[in-house]
């Protein structure tokens, strides 16, 4: 029998930190269900590595890694989430441009 994570939604969501705290629980959750399940070798997630989240997998020997970078909408700007500095540039932004 597979066990299931139990993690508790947050209410609230005060902070970009406590969200990106909240994904890293939901993604090591799904990994360990993945890995008991056999579908992946293994894995590890990391926060603060570039980006907000990087998850590392090893699948039938070869590895994979998935960045990811995580917004919150709090309604500070009307329609939309601020990514990159005043004038749309950053490191992120030309990485997601560059693809």
């Amino acid at each position: 029998m597979v066990n299931m994570c139990s993690i508790e939604e947050p209410k609230e969501i005060t902070s970009e930190k406590k969200f990106e705290d909240y994904m890293a629980k939901v993604i090591d959750c799904i990994m360990s269900l993945l890995k008991e399940r056999g579908l992946i070798d293994n894995y590890y997630v990391f926060q603060e590595l570039g980006f907000d989240i990087a998850v590392f997998i090893v699948r039938a020997g070869l590895p994979t890694v998935k960045f990811l970078e995580l917004k919150v909408y709090r309604g500070q700007r009307r329609g939309g989430v601020g990514f990159g500095n005043q004038r749309g540039e950053s490191p992120q932004v030309d990485n997601i441009i560059a693809r």
